[in-house]
Parts: structure tokens; sequence; C-alpha cells
């Protein structure tokens, strides 16, 4: 992708953005303790002169998304970034008759790692995996350390979709299969991990939300439309990335797999016009209504008017923050075998 078409997405000229970003201060505080975690985990065990790049990728593109995090609570998220970009990279820096068996396996027992009350145990294949291991521990730190049941109940349920979109990409890629665009962008919003990321937006919020909120109508409309935002410009950004086997669909292909003969170029004035940037409308437009927005619901007495205030002043935040991180982040534009 060229800097052009990046620059209708994210201009360089900020006066021309429309959406806010700011640095968390801990940035850099973080990342010894990321890269020492990093070491242990197992993760990178195969690729370790990779692991400072990632620390500096992934710091920064935490501390881009939750700007007002205190630093244990953004240290604890960057674990989960890292986690989530490391095990994209499992899914997808390889043929998909090459992922190995663990790791196969821990795909099928997500659920049973991430859920609440009593567990099913994972197979034993399962433990094999690093990420098993690392999984379980973090979601067991993270019910101690965050302490928010409402974010717990919430997170249960995007991991479970995650899981099932996961397993649906593995299956299109093996085959070959484009989907439509309104099926792809369902199992993308869910399979990129971007609803996940941002549920930690209400973890850093002033004060905790309740379920009604939490899991409402207007707060998860307005969280699909900041994440679809993301995935489709993420899309652009990674297309170079992602085509090295099977090739991870992507907005493109999808657009030029059912367009009636169109040119790269004519998909993405597509993308642009149609698609990205009414997204991007509606997002704003739904964070100007929502006073209306949750009348219409119900909703709006004065402190749920607050705390939905909060939350999308800090989802902006994070949607603005994540564009800002592509727009460097080494992930995409560094020459790597793994990146």
């Amino acid at each position: 992708m060229g800097r052009a078409e990046w620059d209708q997405i994210w201009p360089s000229d900020t006066s021309r953005r429309l959406l806010p970003y700011l640095r968390n201060v801990h940035d850099e505080e973080i990342q010894e303790s990321l890269r020492s975690w990093l070491h242990e985990s197992g993760m990178l065990a195969a690729h370790p002169q990779t692991v400072d790049r990632h620390v500096q990728d992934f710091a920064a593109y935490t501390s881009y998304s939750y700007p007002g995090a205190p630093r244990d609570g953004l240290l604890l998220a960057a674990k989960w970034m890292t986690f989530f970009f490391l095990f994209d990279n499992e899914l997808d820096d390889q043929p998909v008759a090459s992922i190995p068996a663990e790791t196969r396996s821990l795909l099928c027992d997500l659920d049973k790692i991430v859920s609440l009350g009593t567990k099913t145990q994972p197979e034993p294949d399962t433990w094999n995996s690093p990420y098993a291991q690392v999984l379980d521990h973090l979601w067991k730190e993270a019910r101690e350390f965050y302490c928010n049941p409402a974010w717990e109940r919430l997170f249960v349920n995007l991991f479970a979709r995650y899981q099932r979109a996961q397993r649906w990409e593995l299956y299109s890629k093996s085959l070959g299969r484009q989907w439509d665009f309104t099926t792809y962008t369902e199992w993308k919003r869910h399979g990129t991990a971007g609803l996940l990321g941002g549920s930690f937006v209400a973890l850093f919020t002033r004060r905790p939300l309740p379920d009604e909120l939490l899991q409402g109508h207007v707060l998860r409309r307005m969280s699909d439309m900041a994440c679809d935002v993301l995935h489709l410009a993420t899309d652009i950004n990674s297309a170079a990335r992602e085509a090295r086997f099977e090739g991870v669909p992507s907005v493109l292909t999808t657009l030029l797999h059912n367009g009636a003969d169109i040119t790269r170029d004519e998909a993405f004035r597509i993308f642009l016009t149609h698609l990205w940037q009414p997204r991007l409308n509606s997002l704003l437009q739904a964070a100007q209504d929502l006073p209306h927005l949750l009348d219409a619901m119900g909703q709006n007495t004065p402190q749920n008017l607050s705390d939905a205030e909060n939350f999308t002043e800090d989802l902006l935040l994070w949607t603005g923050g994540h564009l800002q991180w592509l727009t460097y982040a080494a992930r995409y534009h560094h020459e790597s075998e793994t990146t």
C-alpha cells in the first residue's frame, strides 16, 4: 500500500484527522517488564531476535490504545495485546496444513480456558502450546487484578466469538474461500481480536460501567463501528504481510472477488468512499447522538449518560490511537521472516 492511499485514511496533515489520539506516559516504563515476560513466555522461543522489536511495537500499540491507564493496568493490557498479535502470527504466518497439532488443539479449547464458573479441562495436547499456558495465566491474572465482573462477562462472550471466527478463517484460507462483504466484515470484526481489545477500554474509564450499559445496544454498536474502522484500515496496511501463504482474506480481496472486473485502485476507491469513510462517519454521529440513543433505549439517566460519555471519549481515543500506531508500526513496515 502506498503512502498516498494511507494518507486518505489517516492524513499526514493532522488538522484533517477526525479522531483524537494520545500516548500513555507509562509507555517506556512498561517495556522492560514486558520484555522479561515475553522472553519467559516461550511464545518467541524460535525467534528470540525479534523480542525487542515486538516489545517496542506492542508497548506502543497498548499505550496509544489506553492513554489513561495506570502503569500496572497498562502492563497487563500490553501482555494481552502481545498474546493476541503473536497468536495471530502463529495462525497466519505459515500454511494452514503446517500449523502444529498443539496449536490446533488450543484453537478448539480456547473457550475452556477463558470461561466463568466450572471449567471443562482442555485436551492434554493443548497444554503443549506455550500460548495455552500464557492464556491461562493471563486470564487468571486479569480477573484478580481488574476485579471487574461486568467486563469478565463481556470478555468471555466476545472471546467465544473470537474463537469461532478464527476457526472460520482457517477453513476459508485452506480452501481459498472468498465471502461476500457483509459475511467478511462480520467474522473479521471478531477474528481480529479488535472487540476484545476494545473491551479493555471499559477497564480504564473513570467509573466501572454497569452491565446494562457495557452490554447494552448503544455501546455495543458503537464498539462494532470502531472495530470495523480499525480492522478495515488494518487490512489496507497489512495486505503485503498477509499474502505470503494461502493469503488471509481481506477487504480488498473480498471486493475484487465480488466485483465485476474492477482493478485494485477501483477496489480501494470503493473501500474508502462506500465502506470505510461511512463507517467512521457513523461512529462519530453515534457519539454525537449519544443522549438521544440512550433515550431511545430507556437508559438515559444522569449517571448512565455520564458513564457512557466517558466510555465514548475513551473509545474514540482507542480508535484514533490505533490508526496513529498503524502509521509507523514495525509489524506492517518491517521486512522480516517473522512479523
